[in-house]
């Protein structure tokens, strides 16, 4: 089921009827509906897709797992760089990330607040 679930998210955006009903609920909900255990749902939810249980809708959700499934075999086989290259890639890959999403990205300096919007929790 997992396999048959993942090929329909790369592909959702052709068959818009099989999750329109569905658009509604949380992905979390969604999840329930796709005959999917509780832990494949629970890694579905944290692993791939990795989208806030309460607040993601359907259609973000699967948005995020076709955006994971994507970068697959982008960095080797696996989309997890820790394994492979070590710890020192993981601020080099949230750096990048965060040029590409027109952040700026500061050294040596530590968080002072972080700004929540409060009707869309981003």
């Amino acid at each position: 089921m997992l396999m048959k679930f993942l090929t329909f998210c790369m592909e959702h955006e052709k068959h818009p009827g099989e999750y329109k009903a569905y658009e509604e609920i949380t992905f979390s909900e969604y999840l329930k509906t796709q005959k999917l255990t509780p832990n494949l749902q629970h890694f579905v939810l944290y692993s791939i897709a990795m989208t806030p249980k309460s607040t993601s809708s359907t259609l973000d959700g699967l948005k995020a797992i076709k955006n994971f499934l994507h970068c697959l075999g982008r960095y080797g086989n696996t989309p997890f760089l820790f394994p492979l290259y070590g710890q020192g890639e993981l601020p080099q890959c949230f750096c990048r990330m965060c040029a590409v999403f027109g952040g700026i990205y500061c050294l040596r300096h530590s968080v002072q607040c972080l700004v929540v919007d409060k009707e869309s929790r981003k």
